[in-house]
């Protein structure tokens, strides 16, 4: 079975893990890894999509910032739009190579999100979910199109191996 798993926990999580699971029981070795590139890489798409929206593109724009917040931001940092500060968060969810990254393609696992380790990754958590005076800002948030398309590159993968395992039998 192929397991997406994410460092950023989200509502569409057990649905998506769902899916997958269907479509992946006895998926083996040849299967996963150009599977697991693509989404990984789709992953990276749908991130850059969401920082450069305001996290629009996601379907959950994120609130702008309290004022007092606001204007305290633009003293020590200067105009920068919400979810960025230093530009840590969003190199860690948009750049492959970046330190905090957390792109793992496994078999029969995908590991995609920010290193669980750290002050980045409790950042994250704390958008990902809001805490009391701080509203939620969802770095990660799947729509079902993203869900649909990753288990559409699942089932194309599963057709083209077993169209090659059947290509040449009577």
């Amino acid at each position: 079975m192929l397991q997406l798993q994410f460092q950023v926990p989200g509502d569409a999580l057990p649905a998506l893990n769902r899916g997958f699971t269907r479509f992946t029981k006895g998926a083996e070795t040849p299967f996963a890894a150009p599977v697991g590139n693509q989404i990984a890489d789709d992953f990276l798409s749908m991130e850059r999509k969401a920082f450069a929206s305001g996290g629009q593109s996601s379907g959950t724009q994120w609130q702008k910032l309290s004022p007092d917040y606001a204007a305290w931001k633009l003293a020590k940092f200067g105009q920068l739009p919400v979810l960025t500060r230093t530009g840590e968060l969003r190199s860690a969810l948009t750049v492959k190579t970046n330190k905090n990254a957390l792109r793992v393609v496994k078999p029969k696992e995908i590991q995609l999100g920010i290193q669980p380790n750290g002050l980045l990754y409790r950042i994250a958590l704390y958008h990902q979910t809001g805490t009391g005076p701080m509203p939620k800002r969802p770095p990660i948030h799947l729509r079902s199109d993203h869900k649909h398309a990753w288990v559409r590159f699942v089932q194309k993968r599963l057709a083209k191996l077993a169209h090659l395992s059947f290509k040449g039998t009577a």
